[in-house]
């Protein structure tokens, strides 16, 4: 957990519904949320409402075995600001 809490890479781990279990520090200083918040907060609720149908899929794909390569989103920090990521 301290290797992943100390990346300087937004990582989060979530739950096959979508709840998020862990937010590494730089995932919680980007989007502004803290670690109470975070333990009460689905990953629906910061995906950006326009990019939300896509990376559900893709979630679920992953779920589902796949292997994705190329994964591009945005999420919405508390602020309202848009914060793009790819992996």
């Amino acid at each position: 957990q301290d290797l992943f809490d100390n990346a300087n890479d937004l990582i989060q781990i979530i739950s096959l519904k979508g709840d998020i279990l862990f937010a590494n520090r730089a995932w919680q200083d980007k989007l502004g949320y803290s670690g109470a918040e975070i333990e009460k907060m689905n990953i629906r609720e910061i995906i950006h409402p326009q990019h939300l149908k896509s990376t559900l899929s893709k979630f679920n794909r992953i779920a589902n075995g796949e292997k994705i390569y190329k994964f591009q989103t945005v999420f919405r920090s508390k602020s309202g600001q848009d914060i793009y990521l790819a992996g």
